[in-house]
């Protein structure tokens, strides 16, 4: 119950940053004396620890883009899921729309990251960097091991009877 609270949390952190921080970046640039929640320390945050995000090159804002308006989405999904521990529930959920989506989540990871370290301006503290990003990581790999022991519990249960 404790991962699934933990799962949830994370959850929410990433709707209320989709529905913030990342819609007024996809917009326009980062304003440090904007009423949004959250921008002024994100701006504080880019300067000093992801100059390439505060610089907006087109294919970050296009992948920020993407991520605010789509991937609440999956983050719902995955809130729901954990709040009601209905890993097992859903085979549509479980078996091809979270690991789709998960698919998708780490494949734009994986891709802004070696952008990111590949650029002209790569992140200076790598540590700072993975303690701001370093979420999304942990809840892809705790839903990721969520969903594979829904299905081993139900293939073991499914041997049982």
């Amino acid at each position: 119950m404790v991962l699934n609270a933990v799962i949830a949390a994370l959850q929410a952190i990433f709707v209320v940053t989709s529905f913030t921080i990342e819609r007024e970046y996809c917009h326009a640039p980062l304003d440090p004396t904007s009423s949004t929640p959250f921008v002024k320390e994100t701006v504080d945050f880019a300067i000093e620890y992801n100059p390439l995000f505060h610089e907006r090159p087109e294919w970050l804002v296009k992948a920020t883009c993407i991520h605010a308006y789509g991937f609440w989405i999956l983050y719902s999904i995955i809130f729901y899921l954990a709040v009601t521990d209905g890993w097992a529930r859903s085979k549509l959920l479980s078996r091809v729309v979270l690991p789709v989506f998960l698919g998708a989540k780490v494949n734009a990871i994986f891709f802004v990251h070696f952008m990111e370290f590949t650029s002209h301006a790569p992140p200076p503290n790598v540590l700072a960097y993975f303690g701001a990003e370093g979420s999304y990581l942990v809840s892809i790999g705790l839903v990721l091991y969520k969903l594979v022991s829904a299905a081993s519990n139900e293939t073991i249960k499914g041997k049982q009877d």
